[in-house]
């Protein structure tokens, strides 16, 4: 599955760092227009996921890099993944979650990537309860 692997590491997901690269995506940008938009929608997305939530997103392009979460309290960093969804628009939608990851390994098993794709997969964020003060950003896939 290119760059993108489920790697257990205390629980936490990562990219393949034996590839040497920190970042996946599903999508090439081969002009300067392309190039300049894509920069803008992975550097700077217009929306959050947690925005969507129970919306429907017509999902083209997934952009993924690993980042450090930094404790605020300990100074002390965890690796994860920040993901972006670009739809068939052009908007792109930001999350840094572990169930986010999850599905779009998921999704990416299930349904190829997107350039096997014959049009958007439709998907819809949820937030699904883990406990009393705990909550999980995920996404289902919508007939």
């Amino acid at each position: 599955m290119n760059d993108l692997m489920n790697v257990a590491d205390e629980g936490n997901f990562l990219l393949d760092f034996s590839s040497k690269r920190n970042s996946f995506c599903t999508f090439t940008p081969t002009t300067q227009e392309e190039k300049i938009d894509f920069y803008n929608q992975v550097n700077t997305p217009q929306k959050r996921l947690k925005e969507m939530i129970n919306m429907e997103i017509n999902l083209k392009h997934v952009y993924a890099e690993t980042i450090m979460f930094i404790d605020q309290e300990t100074g002390e960093g965890t690796p994860g993944v920040r993901m972006v969804f670009i739809d068939d628009k052009g908007v792109s939608y930001q999350a840094a979650s572990k169930g986010v990851y999850s599905c779009t390994q998921k999704l990416f098993q299930i349904f190829g990537m997107p350039s096997e794709w014959k049009k958007p997969v439709k998907i819809r964020p949820k937030e699904i309860s883990k406990g009393p003060n705990s909550n999980v950003l995920v996404f289902e896939i919508v007939k």
